[in-house]
């Protein structure tokens, strides 16, 4: 027997092997880079599993990048896979601008065949241009919700966005309730031409709440707004703070005041993508993109939730709200009720925010609901505060205290497109995000110009009609006589001309 002394050729060092990635369930969607070992990974939502998402990280570090990605990957998979009427719906709520015009670019250069059901909500845009729609919440589906309830919702949203801003004037307790009372009172008015701008002239009008009350069809709508007993300065200041925020120009008062209302019954149908663009409020006035965002919102999760029951066998339904801290504290009701009961209803929530604070701060309850119901728990760059409380709260005592100080110091550090993925009671790994190609996108947009403009006048192709007022409409049956107390307030006499 020979012995081998060429130890170079014994001791050679072997190439590392390199792992075999786990099979995915089809129908996932990949956010690593093709290379990652362990990708980091979506599965599709079914009635078994309609997981929420919450993903963190400062702004540029290109999360909204890679759920764009993300979102044009799984549309295309059920374009390409599943039955038309088994397609989960889309909903796009973005509080910037950016992510709704790279979906539409996206579409168009993957799934261009989705074009024919996108439907694109932009509340300011001009009657006359793209994106314009009527929503008067007087005609929208109410999906079982009592009448004075949505009105109670709507004067909460009045009254948290007049408390921000440059149009901030904290309303009060009576002010509260007086809308509360204007819009019942709307939403249970037969007139063809009810809207809430009929509230703020109301308040301005000689007889106006009257006036209003003689057009309810319900007499609790009725009795309510004639028992307010309110001085004529909190009536006129009330009727500025509705007109600040519906009525602020007139594009804005014609859309609110349309004869009609968008229908979340098409919106929501199966394989439909609605994208909301809250981006471009007039005079870059946040509170006004904060409010009817959130209107919009709630809109959408009160159908949703109203319209199914538990459990649902209907279509899955994905509602993704960008920079969802603009809505947390006003929709905190809303959303905890998607975490915590969507899966019966197989609704499911993707939220991306700029830190876990903010989040905090807006809603505890929330923020509480959130760590804990979500099944994936995505995070990139964050402040010191803001890693140190993700760590502490999102990746739970599975995670050792070396470990978790190790995450943290590594989340203040991290680079543009780099995350660490959790899912479930897993441990957390770091990843590379994927990032689609937004030059071909943008190439795309500009080939299919034609198409994206018809998805964005598919909600009102012509421009909307001049809003109604109550004063434009004559004087209908006045209940409960003149015993309120604007009715004894008479207009200024004129003075008369020292020349006779």
């Amino acid at each position: 027997m020979g012995i081998d002394f060429d130890f170079s050729r014994r001791h050679r060092p072997r190439p590392p092997q390199v792992p075999v990635p786990p099979a995915l369930p089809d129908g996932a969607i990949t956010l690593s880079v093709p290379e990652s070992a362990l990708p980091a990974a979506l599965r599709r939502q079914t009635t078994a599993q309609a997981e929420s998402l919450i993903w963190l990280g400062a702004s540029g570090s290109r999360k909204s990048t890679a759920m764009l990605r993300y979102w044009v990957r799984a549309i295309a998979y059920e374009y390409e896979k599943v039955e038309p009427r088994n397609r989960r719906t889309f909903i796009l709520n973005d509080f910037k601008g950016d992510a709704a015009e790279g979906l539409l670019q996206g579409l168009a250069a993957e799934v261009p065949q989705a074009l024919s059901n996108t439907y694109f909500l932009n509340p300011f845009a001009k009657s006359s241009s793209d994106g314009a729609f009527p929503y008067n919440l007087a005609r929208a589906d109410a999906v079982g919700t009592p009448s004075d309830l949505r009105a109670r919702a709507f004067a909460y949203l009045v009254g948290r966005a007049a408390n921000t801003g440059v149009l901030a004037v904290p309303l009060g307790g009576r002010q509260l309730e007086l809308i509360a009372a204007l819009a019942h009172a709307i939403f249970e008015s037969d007139h063809p031409n009810a809207s809430l701008v009929w509230a703020a002239d109301a308040l301005g009008e000689v007889n106006g709440i009257s006036r209003l009350a003689s057009h309810c069809r319900s007499d609790r709508a009725r009795r309510l707004l004639l028992s307010l007993r309110l001085p004529p300065d909190v009536l006129a200041s009330t009727g500025t703070r509705i007109r600040s925020f519906l009525c602020g120009y007139e594009d804005l008062e014609n859309m609110v005041a349309a004869p009609s209302c968008i229908d979340w019954r098409v919106l929501t149908a199966p394989g439909a993508v609605t994208i909301c663009h809250l981006g471009e409020p007039p005079g870059a006035s946040v509170e006004l993109a904060e409010f009817f965002g959130n209107v919009l919102i709630r809109g959408c999760f009160d159908f949703l939730l109203g319209s199914r029951s538990s459990p649902s066998d209907a279509h899955a339904a994905t509602v993704a709200i960008d920079e969802c801290q603009m809505a947390a504290g006003a929709l905190q009701d809303s959303l905890r009720r998607v975490l915590e009961q969507g899966r019966s209803r197989n609704v499911q929530a993707q939220l991306i925010c700029q830190g876990t604070r903010p989040l905090r701060d807006a809603s505890g309850a929330l923020f509480e609901s959130l760590l804990t119901n979500a099944a994936y728990k995505v995070s990139g760059r964050l402040s010191a505060g803001d890693a140190s409380l993700y760590v502490r709260e999102a990746l739970g005592p599975g995670v050792s205290a070396n470990a978790a100080n190790r995450i943290a110091a590594e989340l203040v550090s991290l680079a543009p497109g780099e995350f660490f993925f959790a899912e479930g009671d897993g441990r957390p790994r770091r990843f590379t995000a994927a990032a689609p190609d937004l030059a071909a996108w943008r190439e795309a947009g500009v080939r299919r110009a034609a198409e994206i403009a018809a998805v964005k006048r598919r909600l009102c192709p012509s421009p909307l009609p001049p809003a109604v007022h109550l004063f434009d409409v004559p004087a209908g049956r006045h209940v409960g006589g003149t015993d309120h107390r604007t009715d004894d307030v008479q207009p200024p006499r004129k003075q008369r001309s020292r020349l006779g």
